[in-house]
């Protein structure tokens, strides 16, 4: 489910930025009925219609387009058909919400128990380097862009602001809850890319005597190398897993178990279970 999340997400950020609005709706309907978490659905609509305000707001245009405001709001209805259609909308809206929003109160009432997903990023982490890295390019260029001067045109694209945007949201979202770098990682990829590939080529081939071709090559072999490298370490912790079945006896108890039989179980925690 996490890899379908995160894959809607993507799929939502693509087709707002090509205003597709059947598949955006279909992606949206999707949603929650294959995760939990559908409301994170609602996050790039809406720093769409935040970002169209902020990108074009120097001078260029005063108010929010209603093909904008219209498109911002796909993902909302679609969300809302998406629990209607669910087979049990009532359990889905307590689980996938009212759930998480207990969680998310306790962890920040200091009630939520050590080492949990929902947890903050830790002060010491090395996750710290690259979301340093993140941020610090991210605000940069949306600050050169968003409050430049009335009627200058924008060093980039809408699309590379919009994504940076996004970039910069999931990037502090990870830093108050751990488990959200699931879905910065796969957007601040994508800004690092278009900055190296664009970006640092210009400004590196002014002054040096490196051409653009060069540098585009040699970030390719980089890039490629990193890609290796970490194609080698999910393996090796793909092996030391624990087997699939791992916890086969856990859920056989928790449904001889359940009164009455059949019942769902909302359970995190499965080594409070013999196993």
């Amino acid at each position: 489910p996490h890899v379908l999340s995160i894959s809607f997400l993507l799929l939502t950020f693509y087709y707002l930025v090509r205003q597709k609005a059947l598949p955006l709706l279909a992606v949206s309907i999707h949603f929650p009925l294959t995760y939990s978490v559908s409301f994170f659905s609602l996050i790039p609509a809406a720093i769409f219609v935040v970002s169209d305000w902020l990108y074009y707001r120097p001078g260029l245009r005063g108010f929010l387009q209603r093909q904008t405001i219209f498109y911002g709001l796909i993902p909302f209805f679609g969300l809302i058909i998406g629990i209607l259609l669910h087979p049990q909308a009532n359990n889905y809206v307590f689980n996938a919400y009212y759930i998480h929003l207990i969680v998310l109160a306790r962890q920040y009432g200091n009630a939520l128990v050590e080492g949990a997903e929902l947890k903050a990023l830790n002060v010491l982490s090395l996750e710290w380097v690259w979301v340093s890295i993140v941020l610090v390019l991210a605000f940069t260029q949306l600050a050169n862009t968003a409050f430049r001067k009335r009627g200058t045109s924008p060093l980039i694209s809408f699309n590379r602001f919009y994504l940076l945007c996004l970039t910069l949201f999931f990037t502090l979202l990870t830093v108050l809850v751990s488990r959200a770098v699931e879905y910065a990682i796969p957007f601040a990829a994508l800004s690092i890319v278009l900055i190296l590939f664009e970006d640092a080529p210009k400004y590196i081939s002014k002054y040096t005597w490196l051409g653009g071709r060069q540098l585009k090559a040699a970030l390719v072999v980089f890039v490629i190398f990193a890609l290796a490298s970490q194609a080698a370490t999910t393996r090796k912790e793909y092996t030391s897993t624990r087997p699939y079945d791992y916890y086969k006896d856990t859920a056989l108890f928790i449904a001889a178990n359940s009164k009455p039989p059949g019942q769902l179980v909302f359970y995190g925690d499965f080594s409070k279970y013999p196993h």
